[in-house]
């Protein structure tokens, strides 16, 4: 069939279309503006180059950048920006333990004065060396105080109202005098006494307790422990709270 058409008296000739097919070329007077080819396969009458790029050489291809781990070094632990404070608290003082010893026998005094109704009987053995330094300590505070109403009841009550409530500790307590001395067995003299009702209902109750342990002091020796405790709070006090006070400022 015949590419040429009579349009209006003239003949004109109809832009071939371009055959893909292997082995065809494109007509070779298409023009050098072909629609679909390029300007340098116009006048060739070559079809268009559309070939893929063919793959770089690999030889040539650049090496990725490697990439090294570096492990920063440790860093050091961060100096104290500012010098350790010293410490605040308070170094042990005997004028602390004593004070609140004589604050004790100061308050058994005062309450069987005040109130003697709350005070009872009760019966203390005690070992005679720890007896007769009652005796002396009362003596010694009865002249440096001028209080003569002072009583060896004031001190023995001051002292077992301290023994720990807690069973196994108020056992320590009493096998702590035991080792403080050598003696096997030590006599013990009773001394009519009185103490508070409170302090009174607690050894009673204790001398019950105390025999169901296995391991059991006797009554006495934690009475003991409680009195000699007092006794060596109270040696390196002064008599009184006034003068425990001004011995205080003194040292500020």
């Amino acid at each position: 069939m015949s590419p040429e058409r009579s349009v209006t008296g003239r003949r004109t000739r109809l832009a071939p279309k371009p055959i893909t097919g292997f082995g065809h070329s494109v007509d070779e007077d298409e023009s050098g503006t072909a629609e679909s080819g390029t300007a340098n396969s116009a006048g060739t009458g070559q079809m268009p180059d559309t070939s893929l790029p063919s793959d770089p050489d690999p030889r040539h291809e650049p090496e990725p950048a490697r990439h090294t781990l570096q492990t920063a070094p440790a860093a050091a632990p961060p100096a104290s920006s500012s010098p350790q404070e010293p410490s605040t608290t308070a170094p042990h003082t005997k004028t602390r333990e004593p004070l609140a010893a004589r604050a004790l026998v100061d308050a058994a005094r005062t309450s069987a004065r005040d109130r003697p109704r709350e005070w009872e009987a009760f019966t203390a053995r005690l070992p005679p060396d720890l007896a007769r330094r009652l005796t002396l300590r009362v003596a010694e505070d009865k002249r440096a105080t001028k209080d003569y109403g002072l009583a060896a009841a004031h001190y023995l009550s001051a002292a077992l109202s301290q023994v720990p409530t807690n069973l196994e500790q108020a056992a320590q307590w009493g096998l702590d005098w035991r080792a403080r001395t050598t003696i096997v067995r030590t006599t013990t003299i009773g001394s009519g006494s009185r103490l508070h009702r409170d302090v009174a209902s607690a050894m009673h109750e204790l001398g019950s307790w105390l025999r169901t342990l296995d391991v059991r002091p006797n009554m006495w020796e934690v009475m003991a422990e409680a009195l000699a405790r007092l006794l060596d709070a109270l040696d390196n006090s002064p008599t009184s709270i006034a003068a425990a006070n001004s011995a205080v400022r003194a040292d500020l």
